[in-house]
C-alpha cells in the first residue's frame, strides 16, 4: 500500500512538470486498489510474434552466497552466513549498457520521457475496472460518488436510435442496468479498455481535464458453468476527467451498448478428452498441463528457449489411419515429444510413439495432406529451417521420412500445399519469419515496412515426374515459379485460392510488419498482382476463406494485430514528430487489427472492416471462419495473446512508446538511430523472456456471431471461448460426427491443446470430401458448390489454411433448418475439380443432403454417405473433474532431463572423514544421485530420508558455510550417509555453477535440495530440483540401467531424435579449467568425447 501511495506522488511530481494535474493519478492508483489480482488488463498488441533473442547467451547458474570466481585464490573466503543458500538463482543475463535507462521508460511518467496520455490510460483503465466490476455485481451506485462530480451528465442512446440526456445517480444506473450479470451465472468478468486518450499538456488539450474513449465489458467466466444462457454486456463510451484538487468523472457520454446470451454454444472438454486418454500413455496429463513458462524455466540449453517461450507450434486435425474419425497431431518444442491424438470413435487415445512422429527435434507448422497418392494422408512438419515429411505407410504408421533441407537458421512456419503446375500432385509452400544470419538489422526494419523478413520457400513435387514406381520427392523452386519477387517479408501463414477467378490457384501470404503479398499464378508461374486491398499493410498472422455474406463469392479475412495501446500512441503527437502523415497512417493501421475483405468477384474486393465490427481481436493469430451455430453464416473466431509471465507492469505500451517509435524510417538509416532501435528490441527482450514479464498478457480468444451481411457480433464471452490463453493455432473439425465444428486450440500457456466441442442448439449442417485416382486423392484446390438458403453455397477443399496448422479437407455448410432448399432431396451438389472439370452429384433417390456426411467419388455422380450426424459420443458428453490445466504463475517443473550427457565421472567429491572420491568410483548399477542441500531448507533433509536406502546409491554435498560444516556431518551421519557425504567447498561450488550454465537454459531459480542423476559411467542424464519424488528418480534410474544404447537420455524424455541427437560441446571449457588445475576432469570429458 505505502509502496503504491508513493509511486503516485512521484507520478504526480512528474507530470506537473508538463502541466498535467496528478490528482487523477492518485485517484485512479488508490481505486485500481479494488481491481481483481490477475485481471486482463486493457486488450492490446504489438506485431512481434518471434522477437528478436534478447543478448547473450545461457550463462551458469550461480548458488546464493557464491563469489564471482571462486577459484581466484587457493583458500577459501571467510564463511558468512549467507554461505548456506536456499536456492540456486540463474547467473545475471549480459546486456546492454544503456538497459537501465531503456527500461526506465516502462514508466510512461518518467520525467526524462513523459507520456501524459499513456499515463492517463492505464490510470483510467484500472479505476474502470474497479467501476465496472461494482457495477456488473449490483453494487450501490451511490457508492461511486467519489469518483464523480456532483454535475455528472451525460447521454446515453435510446432503442429507436436518439440520445437521451441523463445525470447523476440515473446515468450510473442506466450504467449497472447495461452492465450487471445475472447473479446463476456466477461471479462476473469484467475488463476495461481505454482506446483513444487526450490529457492536458503535450497532448493538446489547454483545459484542465482529460478525455478518454473506453470500452467497458461483463459477462460469464468462461471457465464456469453457469446456469442458463452465458452473458455478455458490452458499452462504449467517452468520459471527460476533470482535474483539479480531486479528479473525478464529470461527463459520460454513451455511444453504444449491447448485450448476447447464447446458450453454451461450446464446451470445454478438454479434460474429459484428453486427460484420460494421455493417462493410457508415456505422455501423461503432465504434458498437457507444462505450458511455456513451466518448460523454458527448467529445460536443457540445447533446446532453444526462445522457440519454448514463444511456442510456435501447431496442431492439425485430419484422418491418419483412415477409419472415417479425423485424428490431431500436435507439434511441440525441441526436447518434448510431438503428440498425436488418435480418434476411435469419438474417443482418443495419445499414441506419438506407435504412430512414430513422437520426434525431439522442434516442430512448428503441421500439415495433413497426401502427397504421394496412396490413399494415405502424410504429415508435414517444419522442423527448425528444414521441412520434414513423414510418409504414411497406409495404416496410419509413419516409419519413413524425408527432409527438404535448407541453409541458415529460418524456421518453417505454417506450410500449405496445392497442384500449382498442373501436373496432379501437390506442391508445398513453406513460410518463414525471421532470418539472423545475413548480417543485417536484427529486428523488422523499418518496423512498418520490413524488406529484411527470411525467403519463403515453393517446393515442387517431382512425383509426376517419375516413370515408374512412385517418386517421393521435391525441389526448391521458387525462382523458377516466379515466387521470389519480394520474397524478403515476415511471413506468417499462407492460402492457395483462385483470387481473380481465371480457373487456376493464386496465392496470398500474409506477412508481419508490412504489407501481404498477392501472386497471381499464369500458366504454372506467379506474378506479383498489383497493389490493391488485399496488399493491406498491417502486421498479418492468419488467414481464412469462406463465403461469410452467402453471395456465392468468396470472402476473407486477415488477422491483424488489435492494440488499444498502439491506437493511443501513434495518434499522440509525441509519435514520431518526423514522420509524414501518410507514414503515421500505416503506423496507425498496424494498430487497427483484423481486415474483412468482401468477394466481388473478378478478382476485386472491398475492405468493410470498419462496417463489420470485427477488427479488435488482440494479437491475433490464426483467424478463423466457422460456422459454429449452423445458421449457414460463418462465425470468426481469434485465438490471441503473446506472452502471460509471472511480473508486469505489461510491455504493451512500452513497446509502441519505445520500441515501434524508435523504427528507422530510411533505406539507409543512421548507426545511431539502428542502434537505439535494435537496443529497444534487447530490452523488450530481454525483459520479457529472461524476466518473465507479461507482454500482451491473458488476452482472450475473441469470438464474432455474423448477424448477416458481413455484420458481426462480439460474444466472445457469451460463446464461453474467450478464455484467456496464450493461443497460437486453430483448427477446427467435426471430430465427434455430430454435424458441428469442434475447435482444437495449441496454446503457448497451459493447457498446450485446448479442446472446444460446438453444443450449438438448432439449425443442420451438411458436410463432403472428395476422393479421385491419381496423385491428388482427396482433389485440393477443387471447388465445391450447392444450392442452399435462396442461393448458389461453395467452398474450397484446402490444404494448409491456418497458421501453423490444417484442418481436414472438407466442405462443411450450415443449414439453418432442416427444410431450408439444399436440405432436401433432389438437391445436386457441382465439383470443379482441381483440373477444371465440373462434375455434378446427386443424393441418392428420396435421400436428403442435410444431416450427413458425404463422399464425393470422381466419375460416379453419386454421394455415398460417410455417416449420420447423429448424438456427440462419449467421452465427450461426460466432462471430468479437472486434470490438465496448469497455472502459468506456478512454479516450473522440478524435473529436467537432459538432452545429452555431461560426463561427471572424474569429479572428485570432498568427504566429512577421508579423502576425495571419483563420482563414477562411487556410481552402482543404476548410477548415482548427487545431491545438493542445505541445512538452512528442511526439505534439504527430508528428501535425503526418503531417497536412501532405496537401491540407489546417494552422495549428499552440503552448500553450507565453514561454520555450519560440524552440523552438516552430524545431519548426515544421523541419515545414515556417513562416508558418503560432505562440504562442498570454492571447487564444487565453481564446478556445480559451470555444470548448470552448460546443461541448463536460462533457468528460474531452483530451491535445495538440488540433485544430479548420474548413470552407471558417472554422466550427467538428469537434474531435479526442489520437490523431486523418489518414486520418479528410481524409475528415471532404471531406465537409464536398461537402456540399449548407453548414451542416449530419450528413455526420460520418451520420443526420439529423427534427424539425429544434439551433442553438447565441452570442449571451451578444457583451456580454463586446466588453468584451475581440473586435468583429470578435462582428461576425462576428451576421451569422453573421443569415443
Amino acid at each position: 500500500m505505502g509502496l503504491v501511495r508513493r509511486r503516485a506522488r512521484l507520478q504526480v511530481m512528474l507530470l506537473h512538470r508538463v502541466g498535467v494535474s496528478l490528482a487523477l493519478l492518485s485517484l485512479a492508483v488508490s481505486c485500481a486498489e479494488d481491481a481483481p489480482t490477475g485481471a486482463p488488463e486493457s486488450p492490446g498488441s504489438s506485431s512481434a510474434p518471434g522477437v528478436p533473442a534478447a543478448e547473450g547467451a545461457a550463462l551458469p547458474g550461480r548458488a546464493e552466497g557464491v563469489p564471482g570466481d571462486a577459484l581466484s585464490g587457493s583458500r577459501e573466503r571467510p564463511a558468512r552466513a549467507e554461505d548456506a543458500p536456499k536456492v540456486i538463482r540463474p547467473q545475471a543475463q549480459p546486456r546492454r549498457s544503456d538497459f537501465d535507462q531503456i527500461a526506465a521508460a516502462m514508466d510512461p511518467g518518467l520525467q526524462a520521457d513523459p507520456w501524459p496520455g499513456e499515463l492517463l490510460a492505464s490510470s483510467a483503465e484500472r479505476l474502470l475496472l474497479g467501476v465496472t466490476r461494482h457495477l456488473a455485481t449490483g453494487g450501490d451506485t451511490s457508492a461511486l460518488r467519489s469518483v464523480v462530480t456532483r454535475d455528472l451528465a451525460g447521454t446515453v442512446p435510446t432503442s429507436d436510435g436518439g440520445v437521451e440526456a441523463l445525470a447523476g445517480g440515473a446515468l450510473l444506473e442506466w450504467l449497472q442496468r447495461n452492465l450487471m450479470v445475472p447473479s446463476v451465472s456466477g461471479a462476473p468478468v469484467v475488463e476495461a479498455t481505454v482506446t483513444e486518450v487526450q490529457a492536458p499538456g503535450l497532448d493538446g488539450v489547454a483545459e484542465q481535464v482529460g478525455r478518454t474513449r473506453a470500452h467497458l465489458r461483463s459477462g460469464t467466466d468462461p471457465h464456469g458453468t453457469p446456469v442458463g444462457a452465458r452473458q455478455q454486456r458490452d458499452v462504449f463510451l467517452t468520459l471527460t476527467w476533470r482535474l483539479g484538487k480531486r479528479a473525478r468523472i464529470s461527463s459520460i457520454t454513451v455511444e453504444r451498448a449491447s448485450r448476447s446470451a447464447l446458450e453454451a454454444p461450446f464446451r470445454d472438454v478438454t479434460d474429459s478428452v484428453l486427460a484420460g486418454a494421455a493417462s493410457r500413455s508415456v505422455n501423461s496429463p503432465r504434458s498437457l498441463a507444462l505450458g511455456a513458462l513451466q518448460a523454458a524455466g527448467r529445460t536443457d540449453s540445447l533446446a532453444p528457449v526462445g522457440d519454448i517461450l514463444t511456442a510456435m507450434h501447431g496442431v492439425a486435425v485430419g484422418d491418419l489411419d483412415g477409419d472415417g474419425w479425423d485424428d490431431l497431431v500436435v507439434a511441440r518444442a525441441a526436447g518434448q515429444p510431438n503428440l498425436v491424438w488418435m480418434n476411435a470413435g469419438g474417443t482418443f487415445r495419445e499414441e506419438g510413439a506407435e504412430r512414430g512422429l513422437d520426434w525431439l527435434e522442434g516442430s512448428g507448422g503441421v500439415l495433413i495432406a497426401d502427397l504421394d497418392g496412396d490413399g494415405a494422408r502424410d504429415v508435414v512438419l517444419g522442423v527448425g529451417p528444414d521441412v520434414v515429411v513423414a510418409w504414411n505407410d497406409g495404416a496410419g504408421v509413419f516409419t519413413t521420412s524425408g527432409v527438404l533441407p535448407r541453409a541458415g537458421t529460418a524456421r518453417v512456419y505454417s506450410i500449405s500445399a496445392a497442384d500449382v503446375d498442373g501436373d496432379g500432385d501437390l506442391d508445398l509452400y513453406d513460410t518463414r519469419y525471421f532470418r539472423a544470419d545475413d548480417g543485417g538489422p536484427a529486428a523488422p526494419t523499418p518496423y512498418h515496412d520490413a524488406v529484411n523478413g527470411a525467403p519463403n520457400v515453393f517446393w515442387r513435387n517431382l512425383a509426376a515426374d517419375a516413370a515408374g514406381p512412385k517418386l517421393r520427392a521435391f525441389r526448391a523452386d521458387t525462382v523458377a515459379a516466379g515466387l521470389d519477387v519480394d520474397n524478403d517479408r515476415f511471413s506468417m501463414v499462407s492460402v492457395f485460392d483462385d483470387v481473380d477467378g481465371d480457373g487456376d490457384l493464386d496465392l496470398y501470404v500474409a506477412n508481419d510488419f508490412g504489407r501481404n503479398n498477392l501472386y497471381l499464378a499464369d500458366g504454372g508461374r506467379f506474378q506479383p498482382a498489383p497493389d490493391g486491398p488485399l496488399t493491406d499493410k498491417a502486421a498479418g498472422m492468419g488467414l481464412s476463406l469462406a463465403d461469410a455474406d452467402l453471395d456465392g463469392v468468396g470472402d476473407l479475412i486477415v488477422s491483424n494485430m488489435f492494440s488499444a495501446a498502439g491506437g493511443r500512441v501513434t495518434r499522440s503527437p509525441r509519435f514520431m514528430p518526423e514522420a509524414s502523415v501518410e507514414v503515421r497512417d500505416e503506423f496507425i493501421r498496424h494498430a487497427r487489427g483484423n481486415s474483412i475483405f468482401r468477394g466481388l468477384g473478378g478478382g476485386q474486393f472491398q475492405d468493410l472492416t470498419e462496417m463489420t465490427g470485427a477488427a479488435p481481436g488482440g494479437w491475433a493469430w490464426g483467424s478463423r471462419f466457422v460456422d459454429w451455430n449452423r445458421d449457414g453464416l460463418p462465425d470468426i473466431v481469434v485465438p490471441n495473446g503473446f506472452l502471460s509471465g509471472r511480473t508486469g507492469p505489461d510491455l504493451q505500451s512500452f513497446f509502441w512508446r519505445r520500441v515501434v517509435g524508435a523504427t528507422p524510417l530510411g533505406g539507409d538509416p543512421s548507426p545511431d538511430r539502428l542502434d537505439a532501435y535494435l537496443g529497444a528490441w534487447s530490452v523488450i527482450s530481454q525483459l520479457s523472456q529472461f524476466g518473465r514479464q507479461d507482454w500482451n498478457a491473458r488476452e482472450r480468444t475473441f469470438a464474432y456471431l455474423n448477424q448477416g451481411d458481413l455484420r458481426f457480433e462480439d460474444v466472445s464471452l457469451s460463446s464461453g471461448l474467450g478464455i484467456p490463453d496464450d493461443g497460437r493455432s486453430l483448427a477446427v473439425g467435426d471430430l465427434d460426427h455430430d454435424g458441428r465444428l469442434d475447435l482444437v486450440f495449441r496454446n503457448r500457456t497451459a493447457p498446450i491443446l485446448r479442446l472446444f466441442q460446438g453444443r450449438a442448439p438448432g439449425g443442420s449442417s451438411v458436410s463432403f470430401r472428395l476422393s479421385q485416382d491419381g496423385l491428388n486423392r482427396d482433389g485440393i484446390g477443387a471447388l465445391v458448390s450447392f444450392e442452399a438458403r435462396g442461393g448458389r453455397r461453395s467452398a474450397r477443399i484446402l490444404a494448409g489454411d491456418g497458421f501453423l496448422g490444417s484442418s481436414p479437407p472438407e466442405a462443411f455448410f450450415g443449414l439453418g433448418n432442416s427444410d431450408v432448399p439444399g436440405g432436401a432431396p433432389g438437391s445436386r451438389v457441382i465439383v470443379r475439380w482441381p483440373d477444371g472439370v465440373a462434375e455434378a452429384f446427386a443424393a441418392p433417390e428420396g435421400e436428403a443432403l442435410a444431416g450427413s456426411s458425404w463422399e464425393l467419388e470422381r466419375g460416379t455422380g453419386v454421394l455415398r454417405r460417410r455417416y449420420r450426424q447423429g448424438a456427440p459420443r462419449p467421452p465427450l458428453a461426460e466432462p471430468v473433474a479437472p486434470s490438465v490445466r496448469g497455472g502459468e504463475a506456478a512454479p516450473p517443473r522440478s524435473r529436467v532431463p537432459l538432452h545429452a550427457e555431461f560426463p561427471l565421472g572424474a569429479w572428485r567429491l570432498p568427504s566429512f572423514d577421508g579423502p576425495t572420491r571419483r563420482a563414477d568410483e562411487l556410481c552402482g548399477e543404476n548410477g548415482l544421485l548427487l545431491v545438493f542441500w542445505s541445512g538452512t531448507v528442511p526439505d534439504s533433509e527430508r528428501a535425503l530420508s526418503l531417497i536412501k536406502g532405496e537401491g540407489l546409491p546417494t552422495y549428499a554435498l552440503a552448500l553450507d558455510g565453514v561454520r555450519e560444516a560440524e552440523a552438516s556431518r552430524k545431519t548426515s551421519e544421523g541419515l545414515g550417509l556417513g562416508e558418503r557425504s560432505g562440504r562442498a567447498g570454492s571447487s564444487e561450488r565453481l564446478l556445480l555453477d559451470l555444470v548448470l550454465g552448460r546443461t541448463l537454459a536460462p533457468f528460474d531459480e531452483m530451491p535445495l535440495p538440488l540433485a544430479f542423476l548420474l548413470d552407471a559411467e558417472g554422466d550427467l542424464a538428469c537434474i531435479y530440483a526442489g520437490d523431486m519424488d523418489p518414486r520418479q528418480v528410481l524409475e528415471d534410474a532404471g531406465r537409464l540401467a536398461g537402456r540399449e544404447d548407453r548414451s542416449a537420455t530419450t528413455c526420460l524424455t520418451s520420443g526420439r531424435w529423427v534427424l539425429g541427437a544434439p551433442r553438447r560441446g565441452l570442449e571451451s571449457l578444457h583451456d580454463g579449467l586446466r588453468a584451475r588445475g581440473f586435468n583429470e576432469f578435462v582428461d576425462h570429458l576428451e576421451a569422453k568425447a573421443s569415443r
